[in-house]
């Protein structure tokens, strides 16, 4: 990127944990070294006045079912984040509320700033659901076209053959993603995730 160094080592990331004390919070993993996490953390919040995601008591219930208990969570821009967890701890509901597509039962998220699902956190996240959501009858580069134009760019351009040159589909980029495999759909949602201006 060419810009300041991080204070983010590769190495951090967040673990959601069911089982055990403080279950269902997020347990920080920092990179081990001779650095004091504590000192690392409060450098990372003096660099970044406004996280890039933020939750408050954020929890998601279903009747008397906890999908996700209280997580207090805070995520600067840089840092590289991991969900690790059991099927059915939360890591999907969670993605879902970040992205606006489900409403928390308790607590708030921003995102920049901004509270999740508005119109300023939309355009700063992008969602992959494990399913892709494409259009039967448009192609890749149609598809690229139409989200990249919601977003403010040109459409497909220079930097949109690029990535779908990196993403192995630039080939397929005038088919119809009805007709991809799993694999091809996937690379083609990623294509439209990277879609921003």
């Amino acid at each position: 990127h060419g810009g300041a160094e991080s204070d983010v080592d590769a190495g951090d990331r967040v673990r959601l944990d069911r089982n055990g004390p403080g279950a269902g919070r997020p347990q920080a993993h920092p990179h081990q070294g001779d650095d004091d996490p504590a000192e690392e953390a409060m450098t990372k919040k003096t660099l970044s006045p406004t996280p890039l995601l933020a939750t408050f008591d954020l929890a998601k219930r279903y009747g008397d079912v906890d999908a996700l208990l209280p997580l207090d969570l805070e995520i600067d821009a840089g840092e590289r984040v991991v969900l690790v967890g059991h099927n059915g701890s939360g890591k999907s509901t969670l993605l879902r509320m970040v992205a606006g597509l489900l409403d928390p039962s308790d607590g708030e998220i921003e995102i920049v700033g901004a509270p999740a699902g508005s119109l300023e956190a939309r355009a700063v996240t992008s969602f992959l659901p494990d399913e892709p959501v494409l259009y039967d009858d448009l192609s890749v580069r149609e598809h690229v076209d139409y989200i990249g134009r919601l977003h403010g760019t040109d459409g497909y351009g220079d930097a949109e053959a690029d990535a779908a040159e990196r993403l192995g589909i630039a080939h397929r980029i005038d088919d119809l993603p009805a007709r991809f495999s799993r694999g091809l759909r996937q690379k083609a949602a990623i294509a439209l995730a990277l879609v921003r201006p």
